[in-house]
């Protein structure tokens, strides 16, 4: 008897490990993530024609080849879960931090484990959160995972997996969530040993476990400071509407052309690191609200790149341990476009954002990798 495989018994697994013999408590995370997800690989198929003239009997059929399978297209959404996490002793943690280590950790000397800070996430052990950093993302080979689906009772593996993009959405009638994507090597289904070991799993023996409950971050409750680098430049006060913020590594592939085999992909490599986003909020009157932003932005015709200190708190202003758990996004030089307004029942204004990197000096340099800072605090129980 056939057995249908459910949404809502999907669960997620995220790992350094490329085998699954190789998965551990130590290598090996739990992610929680919503409906909606995907996984797929393409096929790269060649169609052959043939068209020929004459009267009565002519050629006209066809031939199909399958030159290569792309890479595995995968997208997933998980909540924003900051948590406290014994290693040994308690430290700031969040359930999805392996996948920001892939998102901005570098693949060389990255030792990332469940006790052990990556290259790009830093766990504190007081007020100080847990860090995302971007300061060794500068380069063309980033930490590749391995993706276990579990769907009803089938496994898929999806090995050489790399987080290309994250999009963290701010609409405040919401939970704070982070929608990832990205491309992997090769998707298959755990057959034989393999899956003998992923069905006989134990939560905190073979991986860690996700908390069943956990205190949400409320988008509602979300704060927006804007402070003009510039000389004597104005601190804006800005209530959000929505917004969003994303992260893309611009992910590229290489699937070789050998004729005769089917060919699949070989691995990918990083493009342009790009950091950007929006808010929206209403058009409110005053030199410091959003009609001011929009006044001094578009009449200042003499700065090419304007420089924002721009802070997102999503959940909380406080940025410190507090009775709610709260992400903040930092970044310390963005580029504000001239808001757009819209015209509504109340007026609205479209604020538009790219994380620019600088110096030490504060001047803005390709080279630098310092476009944007995210911390999480987790509750104080």
């Amino acid at each position: 008897m056939a057995t249908f495989s459910l949404v809502r018994d999907t669960k997620l697994f995220v790992s350094t490990s490329q085998t699954i013999s190789g998965m551990s408590s130590t290598n090996t995370w739990e992610v929680p993530v919503l409906a909606g997800y995907s996984f797929t690989a393409e096929t790269d198929v060649q169609q052959v024609t043939v068209s020929e003239a004459g009267i009565g009997n002519v050629a006209r059929g066809q031939q199909a080849f399958t030159n290569a399978i792309q890479p595995v297209n995968w997208s997933i959404t998980t909540y924003m879960r900051p948590r406290w996490y014994a290693s040994p002793v308690s430290v700031a943690d969040a359930v999805e931090r392996i996948l920001w280590e892939g998102l901005a950790g570098p693949k060389e000397a990255n030792t990332i484990d469940a006790d052990t800070n990556g290259i790009a996430t830093t766990r504190g052990a007081t007020t100080l959160g847990m860090a995302v950093g971007f300061e060794s993302s500068n380069t063309n080979e980033l930490l590749e995972l391995s993706l276990v689906f579990k769907v009803g009772g089938i496994w898929y593996h999806i090995t050489g997996a790399l987080v290309n993009q994250a999009e963290i959405d701010f609409s405040i009638d919401s939970i704070a969530q982070i929608s990832w994507s990205g491309f992997g090597t090769e998707l298959k289904e755990i057959t034989g040993g393999d899956l003998t070991d992923v069905q006989g799993w134990v939560a905190d023996t073979d991986y860690v476990s996700a908390p069943d409950t956990y205190a949400c971050i409320r988008n509602k409750l979300s704060t927006v400071e804007l402070q003009n680098n510039a000389s004597g430049g104005s601190t804006y006060t800005v209530a959000i509407t929505g917004g969003s913020l994303t992260i893309n590594n611009n992910i590229e592939f290489l699937t070789p052309e050998i004729l005769g085999v089917v060919n699949r992909p070989c691995g990918g490599f990083t493009g342009t690191r790009e950091v950007s986003g929006n808010i929206t909020a209403y058009l409110k009157a005053g030199p410091t609200a959003t009609a001011g932003l929009l006044n001094d932005l578009s009449t200042d015709l003499s700065t090419v790149t304007q420089d924002f200190d721009m802070k997102i708190h999503a959940g909380n202003g406080t940025n410190t341990i507090t009775h709610v758990p709260q992400v903040q996004f930092h970044l310390p030089h963005a580029h504000l476009n001239i808001p757009t307004v819209g015209v509504e029942d109340v007026l609205t204004v479209d604020i538009g954002f790219t994380g620019l990197p600088t110096d030490s000096a504060g001047d803005f340099d390709l080279e630098y990798n310092n476009e944007l800072e995210v911390t999480y605090f987790p509750d104080e129980s």
